[in-house]
């Protein structure tokens, strides 16, 4: 009677081809594309992490999320050292002086916390849908390589349950992107249709 490898020793079949192949991309090696395979698999969060590419929209997201932090922190820091000094003077100060620039405090600082909240929603927002267009970018080198190969769909490996890893061209993917000399922006971002 012949017994089926376990799932176990498939996944770590699986990982150490990953570790065996995963130093070939920065070595200028790449394991040989799938030959007359019908799919195609690919790990796009792995073609984000690891490629060049998707680091550098990493560190410019991280850029800008310290950014909006430092200035957040900036206005309530302000914000702090003049409360201080408002209650410093509430014993200087006629009540309805004291009363009208405590309630004037009190809006700038809700329209500050507005203001903050806006755009820490508007740079979610922005970083949420360049990931979405750095993946949407992805699809022209999965055009080339299904016309290189002859396959008929590139399929998302996390979907699938078992596969063959030769199947595997997140490395090829990894390679033709940071190969391309356009790098994505931050600034780029294209409004939401």
């Amino acid at each position: 009677m012949s017994r089926k490898p376990s799932v176990w020793v498939l996944v770590a079949a699986s990982s150490l081809w990953l570790l065996t192949v995963m130093p070939a991309v920065g070595q200028g090696t790449l394991p040989p594309l799938p030959v007359d395979p019908s799919i195609l698999l690919v790990n796009p969060d792995r073609v984000f992490e690891r490629s060049e590419t998707g680091r550098a929209v990493t560190a410019q997201i991280e850029e800008r999320r310290m950014q909006v932090i430092a200035r957040s922190d900036a206005v309530s820091t302000a914000f702090a050292e003049e409360e201080r000094a408002l209650t410093a003077l509430r014993l200087e100060l006629p009540r309805d002086e004291f009363v009208a620039r405590a309630e004037d405090f009190d809006r700038r600082v809700q329209a500050a916390r507005s203001a903050q909240d806006l755009e820490a929603d508007t740079f979610a927002r922005d970083a949420e849908r360049f990931q979405r267009q750095f993946f949407s970018a992805l699809n022209t080198i999965y055009a080339e390589l299904l016309q290189e190969t002859g396959a008929q769909a590139v399929l998302d490996i996390r979907s699938v349950l078992l596969a063959d890893q030769s199947l595997d061209v997140t490395l090829h993917v990894i390679a033709r992107l940071d190969e391309a000399s356009a790098r994505p922006s931050l600034d780029a971002i294209e409004p939401d249709e």
